[in-house]
């Protein structure tokens, strides 16, 4: 699951072998249950966590990246958007007659910044967050013949 500004659910089938990673998903939907029992090191397990820890690594570097691009963009966005408002009421605060206009144009322009950090804050806190959280759905010997 990768968590962040986009949320995403994603299998990635792995094995100890790399060119079996490539047809692993076709190999199990081929697959048969096995009658054999076999034994197994417990090193080979060990193996695939290895394999899995590096996969996890490279994913999350490159999904941490992608959401700082994202964010940045949406920041960028914000900001000018931002600007832009502030200006208006500034305007509006400039050319008010009345006192009571005035007074509600500024607290208008107090909550428009307040605003304005709450949601900056929000998507530079997910960046922070940006994670991709593993779970095994299954496990086991695939025999090829």
């Amino acid at each position: 699951m990768y968590s962040g500004e986009k949320e995403d659910l994603i299998l990635k089938p792995l094995s100890s072998n790399s060119v079996v990673n490539k047809y692993l998903m076709e190999f199990l939907t081929n697959s048969e249950d096995s009658k054999q029992s076999i034994e197994i090191d417990d090193t080979l397990w060990d193996d695939i966590e290895s394999v899995q820890h590096n996969l996890w690594e490279r994913e999350l570097q490159q999904h941490r990246l992608n959401t700082s691009d994202l964010i940045n963009y949406k920041l960028g966005i914000l900001t000018t958007s931002h600007q832009s408002r502030i200006a208006f009421i500034k305007e509006q605060i400039r050319k008010a007659n009345n006192i009571k206009i005035r007074m509600m144009r500024e607290a208008e322009l107090k909550n428009a910044n307040n605003d304005f950090e709450l949601r900056k804050n929000k998507l530079e806190s997910t960046i922070i967050k940006a994670d991709i959280v593993v779970s095994k759905l299954s496990y086991g010997i695939l025999i090829i013949e």
